[in-house]
């Protein structure tokens, strides 16, 4: 499915968790596939940055598999190719408002490069 033409993709938080993760982690297909990607974000080629250059979002949906720093820890890598990211801010989300359906957390993450 391609994307038209001066489309925006800017869905809602809840239309995020309801439609597009509650499909991809219950394996469920997606209502679109042009519009958030499977990627490696530990690549060292960095493809999600194809992504970028290819439109001109300034917000990329990413499902990848995390890595733990070790085996038997808690803590992921979060070293790239090019840089590290990090995580900032939590903000609990709830169903249509109603703070008594809890259906998710909202984390921001930021890449930073590498200093050569």
């Amino acid at each position: 499915m391609e994307i038209p033409l001066c489309y925006r993709f800017d869905p809602t938080d809840e239309e995020i968790i309801l439609r597009y993760l509650y499909n991809k982690t219950h394996g469920l297909p997606l209502s679109s596939s042009s519009t958030m990607i499977d990627c490696d974000l530990y690549d060292e080629t960095d493809a999600w940055k194809n992504f970028f250059k290819a439109t001109r979002e300034t917000t990329l949906y990413i499902f990848t598999k995390l890595r733990k720093k070790s085996e038997k820890g808690s803590r992921v890598e979060r070293a790239t190719g090019s840089g590290t990211w990090r995580t900032q801010g939590d903000e609990n989300l709830y169903n249509g408002g109603d703070r008594r359906q809890h259906i998710g957390i909202q984390t921001e993450s930021y890449v930073y490069p590498q200093e050569d």
